[in-house]
């Protein structure tokens, strides 16, 4: 995705890539509600696997959109807990936030939700699918050529991804953001 990102800004072609979930009155409604300084996110959802795929990249990256675009860009480390059924992601964010992920792999019909708990209260956003909402960022994106979700974001939220299977690869210890992000540098060689 960084080579790609690069390759448009080169060509000066305007991009993005993101979930229908990061848009919308429901993740809006969090971000307008006045709760104080915001130290932490809970955000879950589904989160089965699509082989060859990293984890999260099958149906977990809505619930790590969704938090992103709470919590803004700034995450640290990522650090993962595995069982058959269930992930539970925890990144560290510089200043000292965290943001938890609960992937459910197994529960039917389990939806997306967010809840954001700041210093003095707490917003939670609804199950919801935000189509209307995605395509009506994606009708501004091509009238004005400005991207509704940086690049860098959207670079975070697959190192986000990306860490937390290396993570569940070695046991559970915390893996920095910034390896995936130097890994996937356009004309790095990997051996």
């Amino acid at each position: 995705m960084i080579a790609l990102f690069q390759l448009a800004r080169e060509q000066d072609v305007p991009c993005f890539s993101a979930w229908s979930l990061r848009f919308g009155p429901h993740l809006d409604r969090v971000k307008s509600t006045p709760i104080g300084e915001l130290p932490a996110v809970f955000a879950w959802g589904r989160a089965q696997t699509v082989p060859h795929r990293p984890d999260l990249l099958g149906y977990g990256i809505p619930t790590v959109e969704m938090l992103s675009a709470v919590i803004g860009t700034g995450c640290e480390s990522v650090v993962r807990t595995h069982t058959g059924d269930t992930d539970v992601i925890t990144g560290r964010w510089a200043g000292g936030k965290e943001a938890t992920v609960h992937g459910l792999r197994n529960a039917k019909g389990a939806g997306w939700g967010l809840q954001a708990l700041g210093t003095t209260g707490m917003a939670t956003s609804p199950r919801g699918q935000e189509s209307a909402s995605e395509l009506r960022e994606i009708i501004k994106f091509f009238r004005t050529k400005v991207a509704p979700v940086p690049a860098a974001e959207t670079i975070e939220v697959l190192a986000f991804a990306e860490a937390a299977d290396e993570s569940k690869r070695r046991g559970g210890p915390p893996v920095p953001i910034k390896e995936f992000i130097a890994l996937n540098q356009p004309g790095r060689v990997v051996r």
